[in-house]
C-alpha cells in the first residue's frame, strides 16, 4: 500500500509533516530569533559605546600630548634662558676677578712705590743726619 501512494497523497503527507514540525519548532525558533535580535542590538550599543570611549581616550591622549609638548617648550625656553644667564654671570664674574686682580696689583705697586719713596726719604734724612755728626 505504501508503494501505491499517489503523488497527491505524498504532497499532502509532506505538507502535514512540515506543518507539524513547524508547530513544534516555530515557538522555539521565534524565541531564538528574538534573542538574536536583542543580542545584536546590545552588541551594536556596546560597539557604539566602545567607539565613543576610544574617541574620548584618543582625544584625551592627544590633549595630554599637546599639553606635554607645550610644557616641554616652556621648560626648554626656561632652561635656555637660565643657561644664557649663567654664561653671562660667569663672564661677569671672570671680568670682576680680573679687575680685582688688576686693582690688587695696582695697590701693591702703589704700596711698593710708597714704601720705596719712604725708604728713599728715610735714607735721605739719614744721610742728612749723618754728615752733621762728622
Amino acid at each position: 500500500m505504501v508503494d501505491k501512494l499517489t503523488n497527491d497523497e505524498t504532497t499532502q503527507t509532506a505538507e502535514k509533516l512540515s506543518r507539524g514540525l513547524l508547530q513544534i519548532y516555530e515557538p522555539h525558533l521565534s524565541k531564538v530569533k528574538m534573542d538574536l535580535r536583542e543580542l545584536l542590538a546590545k552588541q551594536n550599543k556596546i560597539y557604539i559605546d566602545f567607539q565613543s570611549e576610544k574617541f574620548n581616550f584618543v582625544d584625551s591622549n592627544i590633549n595630554d600630548f599637546e599639553n606635554m609638548m607645550m610644557k616641554y617648550k616652556l621648560y626648554k625656553d626656561k632652561l635656555i634662558s637660565i643657561k644664557k644667564e649663567m654664561v653671562n654671570i660667569h663672564h661677569r664674574s671672570t671680568a670682576l676677578k680680573k679687575r680685582a686682580q688688576h686693582i690688587q696689583s695696582c695697590k701693591e705697586k702703589e704700596l711698593a712705590t710708597k714704601l720705596q719713596k719712604q725708604q728713599q726719604e728715610e735714607a735721605l734724612i739719614g744721610k742728612q743726619k749723618n754728615p752733621s755728626h762728622d
